[in-house]
């Protein structure tokens, strides 16, 4: 304090403690941007990246001096915790924190800060060394600035000169999206200036490339106001789009195999963190999951290897968004925080008059607002908290069991959707594992930890299937087995992780086969809705393909980009793009209840029968 006071507090002691802030701000900025990986292509770049946040973090305290030695080690320490609590996002959703996923910080539990919490680096605890810096400096130099006065001149040439540095910053953003837009052949290279304008503005595939074109502040103004028009009221869909999803399948419509209206049972497990590669992974000629093999191999199952995850940010939900109605998730925002009431398409509302349906959950309903989706998808009832308080490890042991029991029970037919939750992240086991899996010699701990938690899971199945089969439910019940997203690639080694998801459907009563090529998630509703034999039946058959009838080879991405043969169906990919695009519309729309009508689809939102 006193070589502080001394050496570096002298005439321009004012002058000084604002470059300390300054220099603060700099080193918090450059912190944050650094572990998030923000790509910059030369230094120029970065500094344009730095210069805006650091200015706008500065200002208080120049602007409201002398009270702004308060306010800034306030701003600096509340911006670092807005950071850090970032960063474990970013490591787990592969994206940044939006003011919409704000709104889902009060349904966070256990699981989610337990896998959050897990991602934590040493190097993260940098970001709280700038508050530090300003709350030591700014207190130690007040005596001799406190009296110090900042001229209103003084501070309208500052003022100007951020806002000119900001600009310049916020143009050199814009040259090297054009630039770039120009050279990929997104953009001709006549596009007049509104029309450039025009697309860097519009929404993009995530909020971390909006940070990437617009910088943090700016991603953030445009997200507030995107946000705030959602919250409003969201624009009705136009009925030009609403007759695009009415005749979406006409053209396809066919009343040829593989189905006929059989009035099947369905058990839809939405398996967590599934990878295909820990299906089909074995050491000894001993497989991590026998009984998922088993039925895999059985004369009338139904499989896919390669199916490719389309979720966004909202993961879990996003995947069970995509097998209940047959429509993509939102590019930007979990539809689970931005319209979570629906309601939604769907097999329980289409078949609400014939069907009893149920859905299953081990976890607390708040989770990513479970209940209110469970309704707007139209269940009829929700079986909650079957094993939130026992072990993670344990739960769809648990769950299972449970669900056998309110299964067995049930008039049919019925639609029964159970989610499970042992394989959820992260993968560390105190105390480890000794099953002959944790044995294997030169794997990493967490793909062993991984694989037990699959085996875990792969028991409780084989269990569960047995004791259905056992009944007369046999005779007219397909079990459908689908992943609800990839393992995070940060939890496993690149060898566990290869984003291929699976999807089996188990007694099918058709010949079995298995294939490899790529599909997407977007396809597992049709499929279902024609492995029940309901494709004439239904007015809504989803978005993808029925895999019974076409292998798209290609899906697309939550980016927008082309997983599969890229160049196999240039028609079916502008489709599909299409069809993220009134997916998108649909989510947001303040009129889903007559688009729902205007399906002949039963847009009742039905009262809570929620049962522990």
């Amino acid at each position: 304090m006193r070589f502080l006071r001394n050496h570096i507090i002298t005439h321009k002691s004012l002058l000084t403690l604002f470059a300390v802030d300054f220099t603060s701000a700099l080193l918090l900025m450059a912190t944050f941007l650094i572990i998030i990986k923000i790509p910059a292509s030369n230094p120029v770049t970065f500094i344009s990246h730095l210069l805006p946040e650091a200015i706008l973090l500065t200002l208080p305290a120049i602007l409201l001096w002398p009270r702004g030695r308060y306010i800034t080690t306030t701003i600096f320490t509340l911006v670092a915790i807005f950071f850090f609590v970032n960063i474990l996002y970013f490591r787990n959703f592969h994206n940044l924190i939006t003011f919409s996923t704000l709104r889902l910080c009060t349904t966070v539990d256990s699981i989610i800060l337990r896998s959050a919490l897990s991602s934590i680096k040493w190097y993260d605890f940098i970001l709280f060394i700038p508050p530090a810096i300003t709350a030591i400096t700014g207190f130690t130099a007040f005596d001799k600035t406190a009296s110090t006065r900042i001229s209103g001149k003084a501070k309208i040439t500052v003022l100007i000169l951020s806002a000119v540095i900001i600009s310049l910053s916020q143009y050199k953003h814009f040259r090297d999206f054009t630039i770039y837009s120009i050279s990929r052949g997104h953009m001709p290279e006549n596009a007049s200036l509104p029309e450039k304008t025009r697309l860097f503005f519009q929404n993009n595939a995530s909020f971390y490339s909006d940070i990437i074109r617009h910088g943090i502040s700016g991603a953030y103004l445009i997200d507030a106001w995107h946000t705030c028009n959602i919250i409003a009221g969201a624009v009705a869909m136009s009925a030009e789009d609403i007759n695009a999803i009415k005749t979406w399948h006409d053209s396809e419509h066919q009343t040829s195999p593989p189905g006929t209206l059989r009035q099947k049972n369905l058990i839809m497990i939405i398996v967590e963190s599934l990878n295909t590669t820990a299906c089909e992974w074995s050491a000894g000629n001993r497989k991590a999951m026998p009984n998922l093999n088993r039925l895999i191999a059985d004369s009338t199952s139904i499989t896919f290897t390669s199916v490719c995850p389309q979720v966004g940010n909202g993961r879990s939900s996003d995947g069970q968004l995509m097998y209940n109605t047959g429509i993509y998730p939102s590019p930007s925002d979990p539809m689970c925080a931005i319209s979570p009431e629906g309601p939604y398409p769907s097999l329980p509302r289409m078949l609400r008059d014939t069907y009893y349906s149920i859905e299953i959950i081990p976890e607390n309903p708040r989770l990513w607002n479970h209940a209110s989706t469970s309704k707007a998808y139209g269940f009829k009832e929700m079986r909650h908290t079957l094993a939130d308080d026992d072990p993670v490890v344990e739960a769809d042991s648990i769950l299972l069991s449970k669900a056998y029991n309110i299964i067995s029970e049930m008039q049919e037919p019925f639609i029964a959707v159970i989610t499970t939750l042992s394989m959820h992240d992260p993968y560390i086991q105190a105390p480890p594992a000794t099953t002959w899996i944790s044995q294997v010699p030169d794997m990493e701990d967490t793909d062993k930890n991984y694989l037990e938690a699959c085996a875990v899971f792969d028991k409780a199945l084989g269990t569960f299937i047995d004791r259905l089969w056992h009944t007369t439910l046999r005779e007219n019940t397909i079990v459908v087995i689908v992943s609800d997203h990839e393992a995070r690639r940060m939890c496993l080694s690149p060898a566990m992780s290869d984003d291929r998801l699976l999807f089996t459907i188990v007694n099918s009563g058709l010949p079995g086969f298995t294939n490899d090529e790529t599909v997407g998630q977007i396809d597992v509703f049709p499929t279902i809705v024609d492995a029940m034999g309901l494709w004439d039946s239904v007015t809504w058959h989803g978005f993808g393909k029925s895999l019974l009838r076409e292998i798209p080879g290609f899906a697309l991405r939550h980016d927008g980009s082309i997983a599969g043969n890229a160049m196999s169906d240039t028609a079916g990919i502008a489709r599909q793009q299409r069809a993220a695009e009134l997916s998108y519309r649909w989510i947001v729309a303040d009129n889903k209840r007559y688009i729902l009508d205007s399906l002949g689809i039963d847009s009742t939102i039905l009262p809570p029968s929620a049962t522990d």
